[in-house]
């Protein structure tokens, strides 16, 4: 059970990240200004609603590393290497790597897995390979889907690498990321039986049930414009809301 020390570093932890993401984002803004301009939901951020100029996102993206480094120095040293990563990566995103196929989505799947290394070295706790994997194939799928939504909703998208996927390919990577993530959830269960350790098994047998209903759901309403944001589809999708809702509840009751 992690202590009240422990509680507050991943909290800690968890607003470095925040600043961090902050810096990156307010980049990623001044970057995609021109383009954000010409799309019908992005144009009404700050800076490309001239609400916001040049100098200031300039000026936040400093306060942010500042903040995040100032932060840093009460979290164990561990962390540093991929609060480092975390922070070059998404640069390199920023400057050219979203522009790349395949890659733009990868690197964004790792940067969960990061977030996830991030919380056990605080937790000093063993990360399961197992987490690790499901986490980024999860993800994975998950930014698949959201480009094919916005390839098939946005065809005239400013965005230059949605001209460098196409539909077919970009079903195919998202069910295979689906398909990758349940191969590794079943795994991890079979582990658990034959590790012999206590668990309630019927609970976590039918967490792939609810799990696999759950991906599936997911690829079938992919194309839907709501799904260019996964966070509203979770919420508005009632059939994924329940899904979720039995995953977690059956994961909880074998697991915990």
């Amino acid at each position: 059970m992690p202590s009240i020390s422990d509680m507050y570093r991943l909290l800690a932890a968890l607003f470095a990240l925040v600043a961090i993401s902050g810096a990156v984002y307010s980049i990623n803004d001044l970057v995609d200004v021109d383009s954000d301009r010409a799309h019908p939901v992005k144009r009404a951020r700050p800076l490309a609603a001239g609400e916001a100029s040049r100098f200031g996102v300039v000026v936040l993206a400093l306060f942010c590393v500042v903040v995040a480094v100032g932060i840093m120095q009460f979290l164990t040293s561990e962390v540093y290497l991929p609060i480092g990563i975390y922070l070059i990566m998404n640069v390199a995103y920023s400057f050219g790597v979203k522009q790349i196929p395949y890659l733009e989505a990868a690197v964004v799947a790792f940067g969960f897995g990061l977030r996830l290394l991030v919380g056990s070295m605080i937790l000093q706790i063993n990360l399961s390979q197992w987490l690790l994997g499901c986490v980024f194939f999860g993800s994975l799928m998950i930014v698949f889907g959201k480009r094919l939504s916005e390839a098939a909703n946005h065809p005239n998208s400013r965005r230059k690498v949605l001209a460098r996927y196409t539909l077919p390919a970009l079903t195919i990577v998202s069910r295979l990321a689906g398909l990758m993530l349940m191969a590794i959830y079943v795994g991890w269960f079979f582990e658990i039986v034959n590790s012999g350790t206590q668990r309630s098994m019927a609970p976590l047998l039918l967490s792939i049930v609810f799990l696999g209903a759950l991906v599936a759901r997911y690829l079938a309403v992919v194309r839907n414009p709501i799904s260019e944001s996964p966070e509203l589809l979770a919420v508005r999708d009632r059939s994924m809301l329940l899904l979720g809702i039995l995953w977690l509840a059956c994961f909880m009751l074998g697991y915990v």
